[in-house]
């Protein structure tokens, strides 16, 4: 039997109690982060700036910020481990980069930069931001983990090779920079590249899972052999941009390509099974070759203009147009396979605005037989 004495006692346990309950989920993150320091060459730092050259080796704790001065350079070791967390009053944990960073792993032991949170979640922390760094920055054989913007370059000169990027609103951002990207793979995410007033060459790569693949505006854009896939809005989005693609493949996107303005030229590359438009052109002048447009859910190319022309490609199996033009000057697509050999077979695949097909397309000669070697 509880007593009227005891009552206060009880009152006060079970107050505490809730109190746990209630404060637990806020505090249990701040309780989970990895600050445990074991190996000689592990390092903390809380809001600090680099004024020397340093590097970086076994595990490395990144309250707030860092920042590598204009004339030091850090190196980080492979193996390393760089983890962020946040500050009161800081939004993200970030490493900025005024001088120059060597970041290189090893195939077996890569570099792993992410949260310092046991349960990491997206955009925990800010990324890396190069500013004004136009030295031989190097980030190699990396793994980059829940950023807001993993690679973030301002006005600055950046290569990244065979690192992965997952979990980042955005993998790579670009601004008024030059990099050499090579054996990239981009999953999850807002958006894997996205590039102003840049010169960017992009060598094998995998981007899939993000809204947006690849956005480019007033830039030039190499790529040879890139994958761009699944993904929810558009694979490349393009804008007043110097263009060059050759072997790549954008498939299963809402928009496998659109490309607005500029000019450059697509080789050897396959727009497959995108569930809206393969490639949409508007205003560019670009020149297709030996590419092929498959099984598209609706139409494989749209054109706005006839400052275009394809040669040498395949049409097949796509479930609307094989091409729409809505220009009013006629586009140049002969030499190229239609899925058919005889024209009323693929004539009704054909699809203007106002004008007669026979006045906006010239399609003859075309092709009987589908060109061999075709992606």
């Amino acid at each position: 039997m509880i007593t009227r004495a005891a009552f206060p006692t009880l009152f006060l346990l079970a107050c505490l109690c809730l109190g746990l309950i209630v404060l637990l989920p806020v505090t249990a993150r701040s309780e989970t982060v990895r600050t445990m320091l074991a190996g000689s060459g592990d390092r903390a730092y809380e809001n600090a700036v680099i004024s020397e050259d340093v590097t970086w080796k076994g595990t490395v704790i990144i309250r707030g910020s860092v920042v590598v001065a204009p004339q030091a350079t850090l190196r980080i070791d492979p193996g390393a481990v760089v983890r962020f967390v946040g500050q009161a009053g800081m939004k993200k944990a970030r490493l900025v980069v005024q001088g120059r960073l060597h970041c290189a792993g090893a195939p077996e032991r890569p570099v792993l930069l992410g949260s310092a949170y046991a349960d990491p979640r997206p955009g925990d922390w800010g990324g890396i931001l190069l500013l004004a760094s136009e030295k031989r920055n190097l980030i190699e054989q990396c793994r980059i983990e829940g950023a807001d913007r993993a690679i973030d370059a301002r006005f600055s000169n950046i290569s990244v090779k065979s690192t992965a990027i997952s979990h980042s609103a955005t993998a790579v951002a670009l601004r008024d920079s030059t990099a050499v990207i090579a054996a990239l793979s981009v999953s999850g995410g807002e958006t894997g590249l996205d590039i102003y007033d840049s010169e960017v060459e992009i060598q094998e790569g995998l981007l899939q899972g993000s809204r947006t693949g690849i956005a480019v505006r007033r830039s030039g854009l190499a790529m040879h052999k890139v994958q761009v896939k699944n993904i929810s809005i558009t694979g490349l989005d393009a804008d007043e941009c110097r263009i060059k693609i050759t072997s790549c493949e954008f498939s299963s996107n809402a928009v496998g390509a659109r490309l607005k303005g500029g000019e450059g030229q697509i080789n050897a590359s396959r727009f497959l099974k995108n569930r809206d438009i393969g490639l949409h052109l508007a205003g560019i002048r670009l020149k297709i070759q030996r590419s092929s447009f498959d099984e598209n859910l609706r139409d494989a190319l749209r054109t706005d203009d006839g400052r275009s022309t394809v040669t040498g490609s395949s049409f097949s199996s796509n479930g609307g147009f094989n091409l729409v033009s809505s220009g009013a000057d006629p586009v140049a697509v002969s030499q190229n396979w239609w899925g058919g050999g005889a024209e009323s077979s693929f004539l009704p695949k054909f699809s203007t605005s106002g004008a007669s097909i026979a006045d906006s397309i010239i399609y003859s000669p075309w092709l009987t037989e589908k060109p061999a070697g075709l992606p």
